[in-house]
């Protein structure tokens, strides 16, 4: 086979190796909108959302917040024919960092995070509502490491503290703090859209869920798709 040639051309690094994409076999997974994962990740979005929308409207910025350490602990429950009843609550563990003040201000962050989780649990997981052990873990510490100022004061340090909202470094220049990378494909195979249409149609309201309520939403599916190509020997 032969070797990746690497070239810089234009100052970034380039591998070409000349092998095709083998698309022989597809693997695709999609967690159920009740899936553990899926929901924790819902759930940092909604509150990152109300968090927002709350210091956007107080103040007229969005002050620093990061929720995305989210993590659910399913509880249990004693199951029997007919019924059952929940023994263990479900823990929501909210850990992360948000700004509790701007100036003198106080903001109820406590109470937001709280009213947030409740009002996704009654969309999301209604049964669950009267199961619920919210814990809330939101700091206001600072990044590691400091920025220093000229007034050699560590520019982090207001991050989460900010004496007003001229210490928003974002309002004066745009940048960032880290890296970020997506990728993407589009458009979606036919086997793609299959195996989501399954994963949506078990855990989505929607007739399935409604004719069959026992089967829940906490659902994955996996599919796996092999696809044989045959050379024709026609004509030899």
């Amino acid at each position: 086979m032969e070797q990746p040639e690497p070239s810089t051309d234009t100052g970034r690094l380039t591998i070409r190796t000349g092998v095709p994409f083998d698309d022989t076999v597809s693997i695709v997974e999609r967690k159920g909108l009740g899936h553990p994962d899926t929901m924790a990740d819902h759930l940092a979005e909604a509150l990152s959302r109300a968090y927002s929308a709350f210091t956007l409207d107080r103040f007229g910025v969005i002050l620093h917040h990061n929720f995305d350490k989210l993590a659910l602990l399913g509880g249990a429950s004693k199951v029997r024919y007919g019924g059952g009843r929940m023994v263990a609550p479900i823990r929501v563990l909210v850990n992360g960092r948000a700004a509790h003040r701007c100036g003198d201000e106080i903001l109820p962050v406590g109470e937001l995070v709280e009213s947030t989780v409740r009002a996704f649990f009654q969309e999301r997981l209604p049964e669950a509502i009267g199961h619920l052990d919210i814990a809330l873990n939101v700091t206001a510490n600072p990044s590691p490491g400091a920025v220093v100022t000229s007034e050699e004061v560590p520019e982090r340090s207001r991050w989460f503290a900010p004496r007003d909202t001229s210490d928003l470094r974002e309002r004066r220049t745009l940048l960032a703090n880290d890296t970020s990378l997506g990728t993407g494909w589009a458009p979606k195979s036919p086997f793609e859209e299959l195996v989501r249409e399954l994963a949506d149609t078990f855990s989505s309201p929607g007739p399935f869920t409604k004719a069959h309520p026992w089967c829940g939403s906490d659902v994955k599916v996996m599919g796996c798709c092999g696809v044989c190509q045959v050379e024709s020997d026609r004509g030899k």
